[in-house]
């Protein structure tokens, strides 16, 4: 049940995640895949499964960075880990472990 969960966060994450502008300007000629998702970091603003939004904990929202040695983030809570392939259009996530903090409930 907790993979189940961690990887629904995470799916979720990715989904609802957005990034700030920026100054500088890229040109690509190739439509970005995942692969591009390297060395970044996202903060959720939104979780949402089956149709239903989920709150986010204020000033604790959930994250996901992806780096060479995998991928990683926070719940709110937690923080959670596990390898990661990041392919031109998927994103495998595996070998997943998550703290078990004691953390209140909304």
């Amino acid at each position: 049940m907790k993979k189940t969960l961690i990887a629904f966060v995470t799916i979720s994450l990715l989904a609802a995640c957005g990034t700030e502008p920026t100054d500088a300007t890229t040109t690509t000629t190739d439509p970005p895949g995942a692969a591009t998702l390297l060395d970044t970091s996202w903060i959720g603003s939104r979780i949402e499964w089956q149709g239903s939004d989920f709150p986010i904990v204020p000033n604790s929202p959930p994250t996901i960075e992806f780096t060479a040695d995998g991928a990683g983030g926070t719940t709110g809570c937690n923080s959670w880990f596990g390898s990661v392939s990041l392919g031109d259009t998927a994103i495998s996530i595996g070998q997943m472990g998550q703290t078990e903090m004691g953390c209140n409930r909304l």
